[in-house]
């Protein structure tokens, strides 16, 4: 079963590793609304709608979830999909993975693996992330510090939580070799993991109100944190463009000042002569 924020590649993970075209969005679909089942072979995967899409439809999403959960009845591992382009584990989806938590229960950790989309293994891609200090363990310790402070005193550690990077967009109705070898990787991890008994999840309806209004909490803050944090980039962007800009400016100077001098020197060359 796949979980996580909208937009996160959720959908786009499982037809890669199902290799089944029924999970592709339609055409200017901004992310999965039903849970969707798709059994290939001995494996069943799961989609489920993304929470904190900003639309207000959390608590009908939790709704979905909880009762195809009930219905499915177990499952053996909850793959929480996370975008390696966002480095930020913003409120908003910190929110988000502790409503799963709280849906599931605690126990659930020790079924969840944690999967990064957009990792590209491009060389491009793999000179910025140098430049800009991100590896691997620097992106898996930001989540996995997290679920630490989700997990009950007895209940399993997340330190040794398995986590999955790669691009596992198919091109050309594939998908790259080294994904190929991860996506390979992910199917075999399946069998490794016990049953999870899904049957026990709570019923959101019965809390609905409490629910609700958390949601309208969460969504709010997550709306403004994104602006502020949209205006902060543009801010830098603008600091950025200005500094080139006066770099550039000081450059002219010195390079009209530097031909100023060189006519007069020839100048009075000239006169010299």
């Amino acid at each position: 079963m796949a979980i996580g924020k909208t937009g996160n590649g959720k959908t786009q993970l499982l037809a890669s590793l199902s290799g089944c075209g029924e999970f592709k969005p339609s055409v200017g679909s901004r992310g999965t609304n039903d849970v969707k089942c798709v059994s290939v072979g001995d494996i069943m995967y799961i989609d489920t709608p993304g929470l904190g899409d900003s639309s207000g439809r959390d608590t009908t999403t939790l709704q979905k979830i909880a009762g195809a959960c009930r219905e499915i009845g177990g499952v053996n591992t909850i793959a929480l999909v996370m975008s390696s382009a966002s480095p930020r584990l913003d409120t908003g989806l910190q929110d988000a993975i502790k409503l799963y938590v709280e849906l599931f229960g605690k126990r659930v950790l020790a079924n969840m693996i944690i999967v990064f989309t957009r990792w590209q293994s491009t060389v491009e891609a793999e000179r910025e992330r140098l430049e800009e200090g991100v590896t691997k363990e620097t992106r898996k310790r930001v989540i996995v510090d997290f679920l630490k402070s989700l997990q009950s005193d007895s209940g399993p550690s997340v330190d040794d939580i398995p986590c999955y990077f790669g691009d596992f967009k198919r091109y050309n109705n594939c998908v790259k070799e080294p994904d190929r070898d991860t996506l390979r990787e992910l199917n075999n991890s399946v069998a490794a993991f016990p049953e999870y008994d899904l049957r026990s999840v709570i019923d959101v309806q019965t809390n609905i109100d409490a629910v609700t209004d958390e949601i309208a909490r969460v969504t709010t803050r997550n709306t403004e944190e994104e602006k502020a944090h949209k205006e902060a980039q543009e801010a830098e962007q603008r600091e950025i463009k200005e500094a080139k800009a006066q770099k550039q400016r000081l450059a002219d100077q010195h390079r009209k000042e530097r031909e100023r001098k060189n006519k007069a020197l020839k100048e009075a060359k000239k006169k010299e002569e």
